[in-house]
């Protein structure tokens, strides 16, 4: 899951604000910096309402947001906020194109993977745009206020 903001224009040009000084992506990546745990928390209990199981949940545990970063086309940044390391001692298997059963550990991004769309064990019980509108209506002002304020506005 990530959230971007992308600014249209030539691809071949600077995104910089020339009217004020400052460049679009030490704009953004500010202000989404200071709404990554506001992001990480939304995504925290989203997956928290899709685990069907009760108690303690290694996957909500796992939810890491990173640092802001430009997209590949230069024209925005996005933060990544994603369930992240392996499930302990959890394996799968599969069989190889050979007839080898192979087995493979079991992280936890193949585990929010399978909650959100199901598996042939287990319904689909979808997080992701229920994190992704939760989130963006708690962060949305909170932005365009950072924003604001980086450029002068009172």
């Amino acid at each position: 899951m990530s959230f971007s903001y992308n600014v249209e224009g030539d691809k071949h040009t600077d995104t910089g604000l020339y009217l004020f000084d400052v460049q679009f992506e030490d704009i953004a990546k500010k202000a989404l910096n200071e709404v990554r745990p506001d992001i990480e928390s939304e995504t925290k209990s989203a997956l928290r309402m899709s685990v069907q199981h009760s108690g303690d949940s290694e996957l909500v545990n796992s939810v890491k947001s990173y640092e802001p970063s430009a997209t590949k086309n230069g024209e925005g940044v996005c933060v990544k906020c994603l369930p992240t390391g392996r499930s302990s001692g959890k394996t799968y298997y599969y069989n190889h194109d050979r007839g080898k059963t192979v087995t493979k550990a079991v992280h936890n991004n193949d585990k929010a993977f399978w909650l959100e769309y199901g598996n042939s064990h287990q319904d689909a019980h979808p997080w992701r745009d229920r994190a992704c509108n939760n989130a963006e209506s708690r962060v949305l002002d909170k932005v365009e206020n950072i924003i604001a304020k980086e450029l002068g506005a009172e």
